[in-house]
């Protein structure tokens, strides 16, 4: 069993990233034909493996000339929010786990600037406020190699992937469970790190009826559904008072996509003094045409 380590140390403003960096400038070993490829597989998967989320609805540039900062006391209404990338890494594991199978693992950091702009219970005026944070996230990839090919053919195939985990160290937040139902599909998940077959992610045809719920261990938290690669959006669950959340959504485009479920404590949107507390769950999700 052989391992290799790479580590990809960059700078951005404005990105949480939570899938495979979309320009990776690290080199396999020289010599290590299965290690090149294997890297190749990687780069051109990007409906599985999404180059990153974008959470821009506020950010350091953005806030309003003005706008007083400071600590609120009372409960915080939040108006907008968002993070601020200053610093990002990215780190690749190869483990040849036998002469035709490998295992991926890819391992995140980011961190920086959390923004957020709400008004102070019985006030109207709002107020910035910044809170320091950092995540890191994790999953896995699975290749196999096949039987000789034609040299045009690549031989190593991605063939299962796991969901990303997305954690504050120290967070207090646990996802418990993710549910996804429609009229032809109602699956839940339990372990973001499992192994997924690319052919087995959920999906769903174009118009369906999807309701999501996502199951956490508190009653009070905030969790936001990030979309992307091709429909970059993010939308507020509803909490439905008994620790789960749901949103209702209709896929429109075809193909494989990603989404992201960030969960926030109470504290992290509501309270000046609470540190910024996070957990997400990435997942790939397929989009056909009836």
């Amino acid at each position: 069993m052989r391992k290799f380590t790479l580590l990809l140390l960059t700078l951005s403003l404005l990105i949480w990233t939570v899938g495979c960096d979309d320009s990776p400038t690290d080199t396999p070993m020289p010599g290590s034909s299965d290690e090149e490829e294997i890297f190749q597989v990687l780069e051109t998967e990007t409906d599985l493996l999404p180059s990153e989320f974008r959470d821009n609805e506020i950010n350091g540039e953005a806030i309003p000339s003005g706008m007083s900062d400071g600590e609120i006391q009372e409960e915080i209404t939040p108006m907008r929010f968002g993070r601020q990338v200053l610093n990002r890494s990215f780190h690749r594991e190869l483990e040849l786990t036998s002469d035709t199978t490998a295992t991926v693992t890819l391992t995140y950091g980011m961190s920086g600037i959390f923004h957020l702009i709400g008004v102070a219970e019985g006030d109207t005026v709002p107020v910035h406020y910044e809170k320091d944070f950092s995540d890191e996230a994790v999953r896995f990839v699975y290749l196999r190699k096949r039987a000789p090919r034609p040299s045009s053919e690549r031989r190593w195939v991605l063939v299962a992937v796991s969901g990303t985990l997305i954690e504050t160290e120290g967070g207090s937040i646990e996802i418990e469970s993710i549910n996804f139902q429609s009229a032809s599909l109602d699956t839940t998940i339990t372990d973001v790190l499992g192994i997924i077959n690319r052919e087995n992610i959920p999906t769903f045809a174009i118009g369906d009826d999807v309701t999501v719920t996502v199951r956490t261990n508190n009653l009070d938290d905030d969790v936001v559904a990030h979309f992307r690669p091709r429909h970059r959006f993010r939308v507020r669950l509803e909490p439905q008072g008994d620790g789960s959340y749901t949103l209702a959504w209709q896929p429109r485009l075809r193909g494989v996509h990603h989404v992201a479920f960030s969960v926030l404590t109470h504290g992290t949107l509501h309270d000046s003094e609470a540190p910024y507390d996070n957990m997400g769950w990435g997942l790939s999700y397929r989009v056909v045409q009836d």
